[in-house]
């Protein structure tokens, strides 16, 4: 027959157990679900041509990279941009090597991040950071 001492004991032990166990699947869980990734890719390449900037949707362009295919990309207002390497990080403005209208290739770096498609959202890539060193 089971003792008080023994009852107590596996109670004790039942919840030690319960514990370890809604901790481990708390971890598990925890590590499975964020899927999120916000590093952009660096791509260099040239800006080949420039759209005309259009209020409230920012400014089309085309970005050929250094080792891959051209792509039209949408350059949102306030996006970062840096005109020489130690210089000052700008927020306002139009990056030197975007410039409306223009059709000369430029040098640019380009930080880029791909959303994925969010229900009827389509994905799309954006430029998160402009480096122009001209």
């Amino acid at each position: 027959m089971a003792g008080f001492g023994d009852l107590e004991f596996m109670q004790r032990g039942r919840r030690v157990v319960v514990g370890a166990v809604m901790l481990v699947l708390g971890g598990v869980v925890g590590y499975a679900l964020p899927q999120s990734n916000a590093s952009p890719a660096s791509d260099s390449g040239k800006v080949t041509s420039v759209g005309n900037t259009t209020q409230d949707a920012g400014t089309p362009f085309e970005f050929q990279p250094a080792n891959g295919h051209g792509e039209s990309l949408l350059l949102q207002d306030g996006t970062p941009w840096q005109d020489r390497p130690s210089g000052p990080w700008h927020r306002k403005g139009l990056p030197t090597c975007i410039v409306p209208g223009t059709k000369t290739p430029i040098k640019a770096t380009l930080g880029i991040v791909t959303a994925r498609p969010v229900g009827s959202a389509p994905g799309r890539p954006v430029v998160v950071w402009v480096e122009c060193y001209v």
